[in-house]
């Protein structure tokens, strides 16, 4: 609540928009800054035949990256809630990668 505008908003965003960050190992351009040594092994570790990763996002909310060959990489948890500030009650959802 503003004290010069009085109530701003009849009603917020379901959820607040976070980027979905790739992990480190799954994006290449991370890999740019390496070592010649490390850039061959990850690419050794994920060879075309089984890259790139699909992103799947399962019911509740959880994102999984799985290879080609059914191999899951990656798993993200659930967004975490957001709640009202007055009621407690939950409002939407943090979306995206959270740092943990």
């Amino acid at each position: 609540m503003c004290p010069v505008h009085g109530r701003r908003f009849s009603h917020l965003a379901p959820s607040i928009y976070g980027p979905m960050r790739l992990p480190g190992h799954l994006d290449p351009a991370c890999w740019s800054w390496r070592s010649a040594q490390y850039i061959k092994a990850m690419d050794a570790s994920f060879p075309p035949d089984r890259c790139p990763a699909t992103e799947t996002v399962d019911p509740d909310g959880t994102v999984r990256f799985v290879l080609k060959d059914g191999t899951e990489i990656h798993r993200s948890p659930p967004p975490d809630p957001v709640y009202d500030y007055n009621s407690g009650e939950v409002i939407g959802f943090l979306e995206g990668y959270p740092p943990r």
